[in-house]
This record gives structure tokens, sequence and C-alpha cells, in this order.
């Protein structure tokens, strides 16, 4: 009996893999295309049957931010964070998000970090101007 219901056990939670990753792959294929809408439905979809939570929050809040929605994407790059994402811009694009809800103390505090830590030298330079800029106009 208690193989049987491993068994069973096995077999749901190798399905709920399977459709995390064919949602995954759809959003992908969706986002390449320039669908960032649909990326995000499959997104959330693939979240829903147990996919890795702090990537697809990350790609979420992407999709999100392609389509100027940055208010939309802070919480999902919150989440990234939360979730240990290992995209390295996530931090920088949390910060863009804070910013856009009016958040500057938060937003510049989260630029420094990024210009500390980041790996993109480009956007440590600009998230050092931008931590800048909102300490002379936010004091």
């Amino acid at each position: 009996m208690k193989q049987i219901i491993f068994c069973a056990v096995v077999i749901f939670l190798g399905s709920c893999v399977n459709s995390a990753t064919k949602y995954y792959n759809k959003g992908l294929k969706k986002q390449a295309q320039g669908y960032n809408d649909d990326a995000i439905e499959l997104y959330k979809l693939s979240m829903a049957k147990g996919g890795n939570k702090a990537r697809l929050n990350y790609l979420i809040a992407e999709n999100y931010r392609l389509t100027n929605r940055l208010t939309e994407a802070n919480p999902h790059y919150a989440e990234a964070l939360k979730g240990k994402t290992k995209d390295d811009k996530a931090l920088f694009y949390y910060a863009q998000s804070l910013e856009a809800l009016g958040n500057y103390y938060e937003a510049r505090i989260t630029y420094e970090n990024y210009a500390k830590k980041g790996l993109s030298r480009a956007l440590m330079k600009q998230a050092e101007e931008e931590a800048k800029f909102l300490k002379n106009i936010h004091n």
C-alpha cells in the first residue's frame, strides 16, 4: 500500500514539474517574440506548478519592465531578490522600480548597494550616478 501511495505521489509531482517546465519554455518563446503579457501569464502558470520562484519572479518583473510598468515589476523583483535570484541585474532594476514608486530613499540605498556589488560596470556606474542624483534632490 505504501508503495502505491509513493508511486502516485511521484507521478503527481513529476507531472507538476513537467507542466512547470512546459509553461516556462513557452514563456521564454513568447518573451523572445515580444509577447510580454503572454510571457507573464505563462511564467505565473509555471510558478503555480512548482517552477523556480526566484527565476520566474525575475522574468515576470523583466517583462513588466520591458513594457514600462516598473510599479508592477516592483513586487516581483522584491520576491526574486528574496528568493536569492542569480540574476545580478535584479538589484539594479529593483532600485529603478522603487524610484518609480516614489520610494527615493530606499531606491538610493539600493542603487548604492548595486554600485558596490554589481557585476555590470555600466550598470554600476549608472547606479552610482542615480544614487548621487537622489541624494542631492531628496535629502
